[in-house]
């Protein structure tokens, strides 16, 4: 027996189990010195149950491509002349790892470093530090004098979120604490936005509720921005010049006389895949839609389709939904986009929302569409021609009629025993017979009423009654008839009660009550009274404070309902990754619709725009230990933050003297090109505590060697059976 094994191996009884050559005769150990196990096969029985990586037997189970990429960077310019000693890289040469269909040249096998039959207590992840520099050509003496110094660590690219600790610790919190809202505190600490995680290897930054939501809330939902829209077009009703359109004789049905909406971004893909790949708003991007006086056929032409697509856009969009046609990009894996995708894009929009718009700026879509599919000509397009055929009759009628016109004050001339005859074309041209006067009929409803109606009859009137009412005020007492030409505005009893303004109309003192907490925002938002009556005092940007889909003028809008909304996360990703491919023309400006920093939703105020492959990438993330791989180095906080030191972070973390060009920093989307906050970590702030009688100076205890992660691969287990 070489020794008891390490406790984590303790149920291995089976020496063959580790061991290639052991076999069941009895002289395999014999065999075994003479001709020696294969190291090779020996390591293959230990990846049966650890797994590190497809490069396992590579140095520091790295990728050999990259491996041998870092070698030839360090060694391939000059590799006669010795190594000068400001640099880290240079300090360690390696032998340029061979290809794997070389075993045994550069392959470094679990045994060499991991060692066995120890006893129970043993550490199978104790490397002395004369294993590493078996390799390494340096060789490295104490801590403090013959380790290389820091460059530039940690600090490796930009931080994914723009974050400028100097303003916020010298502007932003401070007036926060001015403010003396304690329904908003500036934090304190460093810990009040950096986290542990959940190895505690890594300080992590905390979420946007706990961080930012109290000042930056209503920055995304808009309820700052001084001018402006609070929600992004969509969907539009563009601009047309009607005018030259029908004096050219361009059929284009019913459109809206006084829409000044431009097409929108997001409309070009749109419209493109409507009309099979053409890019027809791209065709008509040089015309002044709204002044086409100097357009020629062929662009009025191309004007035309464009106004059928677009009603073809809207009319699919109800009948079918935008998932019918629309055509985007790839998301960043290369795979189609999946239903919760497709439904972030859309919004989920409801079939509602563009019905009802159609039925208010396109009456009679349907029927348009068919005689335009058949080649006839519309409704609207017909009455028009009409029309101008019957002006050109006008001048001659309009001369004939115009000595026969009657005007009231003729009328009047006649004095008092003038009769008011059918020429006085008034609403309440019935009402005014013997008993009332002009004067009455300028007073109010409830005049008019009195002065037909008995004081009793209207006390009777049962004002929730309907057939009942119009029964009642059609008796007079001299039998006089209210008619139908009675039609005022509140012709309504209910409408013309003393009451009905405490009934119907919220006051506008209801609107400045407070409201609890969050609610507040929503409450600025909303601007001047709300009234049942009408809809001129409802502002349907207001309405939608909490966010989604509303009409405003031509266009369909979305409101974004806070951070981390999925319309604008759908849309600036896929945009995004639409650069360096056949659609970027389509979905580039979208992507430069959203991402300035005071656009709608102002998501890249702090989520930085990375280059990556040709791609744009938004980083919505902070920094996560989840993602780092393949670190030669590794540091824990875990041991660090709680030392007794006065200082706390700001012993490792020391702001810099100034941040002028920080924010210029994310104008590219070059990541290693930036403007630090923080002064890199220098060597001695870790040497003063890492001696080797003291927190300890070996290798391994800041260099990782596996590269990669580690664990144990599932068993394949086959499914019951009866």
């Amino acid at each position: 027996m070489p020794g008891p094994l390490n406790s984590s191996h303790a149920n291995l009884g089976d020496c063959k189990t580790c061991h290639a050559a052991v076999g069941t005769g009895k002289l395999d150990w014999v065999h075994n010195l003479v001709e020696g196990a294969s190291a090779q096969k020996n390591a293959k029985l230990c990846i049966r149950c650890h797994e590190v990586g497809e490069d396992a037997f590579a140095a520091h189970t790295h990728p050999v491509a990259d491996l041998r990429r870092l070698t030839e960077l360090r060694v391939s310019s000059e590799p006669n002349t010795p190594f000068p000693e400001e640099k880290f890289g240079d300090w360690v040469r390696y032998s340029i790892p061979a290809p794997q269909s070389r075993p045994g040249k550069s392959e470094i096998y679990c045994a060499t470093c991991h060692e066995e039959h120890q006893g129970s207590a043993g550490n199978l992840m104790e490397v002395p530090d004369t294993r590493c520099q078996t390799c390494h050509v340096k060789k490295f003496g104490k801590f403090a004098q013959s380790h290389p110094q820091f460059t530039d660590y940690p600090f490796t690219r930009r931080t994914r979120l723009i974050f400028d600790h100097k303003s916020h610790f010298a502007k932003h919190f401070p007036k926060t604490k001015e403010t003396n809202d304690r329904a908003i505190s500036a934090p304190g600490y460093c810990s009040d936005c950096h986290v542990q995680g959940e190895d505690k290897k890594y300080m992590e930054t905390g979420s946007f509720n706990a961080m930012c939501s109290q000042c930056h809330t209503a920055d995304i939902r808009g309820v700052n921005r001084a001018s402006g829209p609070k929600g992004i077009q969509f969907l539009t009703v563009p601009g047309l010049d009607l005018a030259v359109i029908s004096e050219r004789g361009v059929d284009i049905g019913a459109w809206p006389e006084d829409s000044e909406a431009e097409v929108t971004p997001f409309m070009r893909s749109l419209l493109a895949s409507i009309l099979d790949g053409r890019d027809i708003v791209s065709e008509v991007s040089d015309l002044e839609l709204l002044d086409l006086t100097d357009a020629s056929d062929e662009d009025l032409a191309k004007v035309q389709d464009l106004a059928w697509a677009v009603k073809r856009l809207f009319w699919q969009t109800e009948n079918s939904g935008l998932q019918s046609f629309m055509s985007l990009p790839l998301n960043s894996e290369g795979d189609d986009l999946e239903h919760k995708q497709m439904g972030n894009m859309s919004g989920v929009m409801s079939r509602d929302v563009i019905a009802s718009a159609n039925r208010e700026w396109f009456p009679s879509l349907t029927d348009e569409l068919q005689k335009h599919a058949a080649g006839e000509k519309t409704h609207h397009f017909a009455a028009l021609i009409e029309e101008n055929e019957q002006n050109t009759e006008a001048p001659e009628q309009e001369t004939e009629e115009s000595d026969l016109e009657i005007t009231d004050s003729d009328i009047l001339d006649e004095g008092d025993d003038g009769v008011l005859g059918d020429e006085l074309e008034t609403e309440t041209d019935e009402l005014f017979v013997d008993d009332l006067s002009l004067e009455d009929a300028a007073g109010t409803d409830d005049e008019i009423l009195n002065g037909i109606a008995k004081d009793e009859d209207l006390e009777s009137l049962d004002l929730e009654a309907g057939a009942e009412d119009a029964a009642i005020l059609e008796e007079t007492d001299d039998g006089d008839i209210l008619g139908d030409s009675l039609e005022t505005p509140n012709s309504d009893p209910l409408l013309s009660s003393d009451e009905s303004d405490d009934v119907l109309v919220v006051d506008d003192s209801t609107l400045n009550t407070p409201l609890e907490e969050n609610a507040a925002e929503q409450a600025d938002d909303m601007a001047g009274s709300v009234s049942l009556l009408g809809s001129e005092s409802l502002d349907p940007e207001a309405w939608a404070a909490l966010g989604g889909w509303y009409r405003r003028d031509y266009s369909l809008n979305f409101r974004p309902s806070g951070h981390s909304d999925k319309f604008l996360w759908a849309w600036l990703t896929f945009s995004g990754y639409s650069y360096g491919s056949p659609k970027e023309s389509q979905f580039a400006p979208v992507f430069e619709q959203l991402s300035p920093s005071d656009a709608v939703g102002r998501c890249t105020k702090c989520h930085s725009v990375d280059d990556e492959s040709g791609h744009k990438h938004v980083q919505w993330h902070a920094f996560s230990s989840e993602r780092e791989a393949n670190r030669f180095t590794t540091f824990s906080h875990g041991p660090h933050i709680g030392t007794e030191n006065s200082e706390g972070c700001a012993m490792c973390h020391q702001m810099t003297g100034g941040h002028q060009g920080f924010l210029d920093t994310y104008n590219a989307g070059n990541t290693s090109d930036f403007v630090k906050t923080f002064k890199p970590i220098e060597k001695a702030t870790c040497s003063s505590c890492h001696t080797e009688r003291a927190a300890g100076e070996e290798c391994t205890l800041c260099h990782q060697y596996h590269t990669t992660d580690i664990g144990h691969p599932m068993t394949r287990t086959s499914l019951p059976t009866e």
